[in-house]
């Protein structure tokens, strides 16, 4: 049991440096990436930067946890503009926003009230970034049934 614990206890810090990392290429392809790929690259960047904001208020941290936030939302913008611009994606960019969504409502629940509307505001500007792509979606766009004449289908 002592022996488990000592490894976990080791390993752990080489884990989360190996998170930041990641989390900072991804940043950096999203930055440098072009409209068609920064959709993918910029809705993961938006989810490791939800699950790092998580960590960091586990942590007591609520300044860089607020921070991650606002940039899980900035990435988030960029990746719900480059799915509308080029009709990419935009689908699974969707339900990628509401995953994001349900895990910053779960994170809501667990914090002190002080913090708890901030974070309301986050998840009301990223069910809007959800109404536009739906709209971009399903929108005008969408093919009107052929009117049927008042007699009936002859």
């Amino acid at each position: 049991m002592r022996k488990s614990l000592l490894i976990a206890v080791l390993i752990l810090p080489f884990l989360s440096a190996g998170a930041d990392d990641d989390l900072g290429k991804i940043r950096a392809r999203a930055d440098a990436a072009n409209p068609k790929d920064c959709t993918k690259v910029c809705a993961e960047a938006a989810e490791m930067l939800v699950d790092q904001s998580s960590a960091e208020f586990d942590g007591g941290n609520a300044e860089a946890a607020h921070k991650a936030l606002d940039d899980a939302i900035a990435y988030s913008r960029r990746a719900a503009a480059s799915a509308i611009e080029t009709r990419k994606r935009q689908k699974q960019v969707e339900i990628d926003l509401r995953k994001i969504v349900r895990r910053i409502d779960h994170i809501k629940d667990t914090l002190n009230f002080e913090d708890r509307p901030r974070l309301e505001e986050h998840i009301k500007e990223l069910e809007g970034l959800r109404d536009e792509l739906l709209a971009s979606m399903f929108g005008p766009s969408v093919k009107k049934a052929p009117d049927v004449p008042k007699g009936g289908i002859r």
